[in-house]
């Protein structure tokens, strides 16, 4: 266990470095396919960095025996030391006891979305995507294929977060995800983690606003407007009617 809590550590110092080194010298750049693969692959590294030994094997000098004593044998008596606070097991309980419920956390989201996959209704997209349209007042997302949207948001503003989540599809952010969520349940503890997804997030967002506003589909002001409208609804702020 104390393998472990050493290779923890190791691996949180990577990860406070790369986003560092992110966070100064890539946040600002429009790149972001290129900024995906380096927050992703510096996420990855820093699980594997930490394995990577390098062994330097070098000769000692053999020491000369002191000289014993002919006649002379010398006894001690070892005194029993008192037991150590158990504090390896307690951080391996601890960490076993995280790492569990994370992904029974996940697990758990998981079974939500395939329920309400299967309980909504569902049509099929020109693309190959499935909108799932349900009567819960739940946040629009998409999740390999399939895109849920209460029918609130669909009959407000269903184009244009139509357009937002297909193109998330289109560019295979679920696949980021998972395999975000799957360095999270090992290393749940480690608050550079979540910081470096919140950085990976963002720029999944800026790149599939992008991609919208690139295509000749729809009106960039609509756009605009009907992902500003599902912010504020998100955040509990509603807009005062007009005057």
């Amino acid at each position: 266990m104390y393998d472990l809590m050493i290779y923890s550590l190791k691996v949180g110092v990577c990860l406070a470095v790369f986003y560092l080194f992110f966070k100064l010298l890539l946040s600002r750049e429009t790149f972001h396919r290129f900024n995906r693969i380096v927050v992703l692959g510096a996420m990855v590294l820093s699980f594997v960095l930490p394995l990577c030994v390098i062994t330097v094997y070098r000769e000692m000098p053999v020491l000369p025996e002191p000289p014993v004593e002919e006649g002379v044998v010398a006894t001690t008596v070892a005194e029993p030391l008192p037991e150590p606070f158990p504090w390896e097991l307690l951080a391996g309980a601890a960490f076993l006891v995280g790492a569990a419920a994370t992904l029974l956390w996940t697990l758990c989201s998981l079974v939500g979305v395939l329920r309400l996959i299967r309980s909504g209704r569902r049509e099929r997209l020109e693309d190959k995507a499935v909108l799932v349209r349900t009567e819960q007042a739940v946040m629009p997302f998409s999740w390999g294929r399939y895109i849920v949207m209460s029918e609130k948001d669909l009959a407000e503003n269903g184009d244009a977060i139509l357009l937002h989540e297909r193109a998330h599809i289109k560019l295979g952010h679920h696949r980021y995800k998972a395999v975000y969520f799957l360095l999270a349940g090992l290393h749940w503890f480690n608050p550079m983690l979540w910081l470096s997804w919140v950085l990976l997030g963002r720029d999944l967002e800026v790149a599939c606003d992008e991609k919208v506003l690139g295509s000749a589909c729809g009106s960039p002001r609509e756009y605009s407007a009907a992902l500003l409208a599902l912010a504020s609804q998100a955040l509990g702020w509603q807009p005062s009617g007009e005057s």
